[in-house]
């Protein structure tokens, strides 16, 4: 019974920051979209946060509606002894991918390549850019070197 009230206490805490986190996300993609035309918001880093943002409040709002609200008997029982149980599960395995993608680009995107200029295609057919520094004479870039 003990396991059961901290397991409980745990759903109830993580539902309480999910909530407090969710307007937080929706303020920053915001921000960054409406300031996206000037510096430094008009950057590839920034484009990167935005989708990683949308990923993240997406993410968010499926695991509340699909595994936080059932917990508190918030959503029908039916729907998990139907076909469309595995739609709560595709949908976190998809969320969770385009996560982890954004955090790589975001990754890639702050990795110094010497002199050039690297592009990568998203899966929605946009190009991101990547910026790159130039290593210097010592033969490592600026900004690591001690």
């Amino acid at each position: 019974m003990l396991a059961l009230s901290v397991a409980l206490t745990v759903e109830y805490i993580s539902t309480f920051v999910s909530l407090i986190c969710l307007p937080i996300n929706v303020a920053f993609v915001y921000l960054i979209f409406v300031e996206r035309h000037r510096a430094p918001y008009n950057t590839p880093f920034f484009r990167l946060c935005i989708h990683l943002c949308i990923a993240d409040i997406l993410m968010e709002a499926f695991s509340t509606i699909f595994f936080k609200l059932p917990t508190f008997g918030l959503f029908p029982k039916t729907f998990y002894k139907e076909n469309w149980s595995v739609v709560p599960i595709a949908g976190m395995n998809y969320l969770g991918h385009a996560q982890a993608i954004g955090i790589i680009f975001i990754a890639i995107n702050r990795l110094v390549i010497p002199r050039q200029l690297v592009t990568i295609s998203s899966l929605f057919g946009a190009t991101v850019a990547f910026s790159a520094l130039r290593f210097d004479g010592l033969g490592g870039p600026p900004c690591v070197r001690l």
